[in-house]
């Protein structure tokens, strides 16, 4: 395999399975969520389905470059997987919580891996324009969904900020009413006269 063809596929595969790398830097390896992979235990062959399974229902166009991977470096193709795996177990958490959360995060993903596809591609580029104008598209659609999502988050503070507020009023109202039960259930079962009439025995 021609060695710059290897490389991108190094570089196009660890920048797209981690889905975290900086506009401003080159891309790093993402050694912190690879050792956070030890309460998943190994990528096992239906661990490595489910994630190719979800490569190519998200993101078609990484599914030759893991295959290509897969052939060329083993190592790296199931740190790859693993990676994929974890987001894919992630979002699908997330789905049994909120069906609107997970297709947020979930289109922010593909974006951020398309995104992150095409700049490791940027080195080996004919039309070098062509795929920045591509870039900066997807970057913006990928800004707009982070944008959503913490809607999403106001939203649901909002929500919580209303109940919250309810209570207090509810508290307020029956503040009194409360006060005076209470007092009146411990009254009744500590009657002031039997405690006089302990203290005189």
């Amino acid at each position: 395999m021609n060695r710059n063809w290897f490389m991108f596929l190094l570089l196009a595969l660890s920048v797209s399975s981690s889905g975290n790398w900086s506009l401003a830097q080159p891309p790093k390896t993402n050694t912190s969520a690879r050792a956070g992979m030890g309460d998943m235990g190994e990528i096992t062959p239906a661990r490595e389905a489910a994630a190719l399974k979800f490569v190519e229902l998200n993101h078609p166009e990484l599914v030759p470059l893991l295959s290509a991977l897969k052939e060329a470096d083993t190592k790296e193709f199931r740190k790859a997987t693993e990676d994929i795996f974890r987001t894919s177990e992630r979002l699908a958490r997330l789905k049994t919580k909120s069906e609107n959360r997970y297709e947020l995060e979930l289109a922010i993903w593909v974006a951020d891996s398309r995104m992150n596809l095409m700049i490791a591609s940027l080195p080996m580029a004919r039309d070098r324009e062509r795929v920045l104008l591509e870039i900066e598209a997807t970057l913006s659609r990928k800004q707009q969904l982070q944008i959503d999502l913490l809607k999403l988050d106001e939203q649901a503070a909002e929500q919580r900020l209303t109940r919250v507020r309810d209570s207090i009023k509810k508290m307020e109202d029956e503040r009194k009413a409360a006060h005076e039960r209470q007092m009146s259930r411990i009254r009744k079962l500590y009657p002031t006269q039997t405690v006089g009439t302990d203290a005189e025995q």
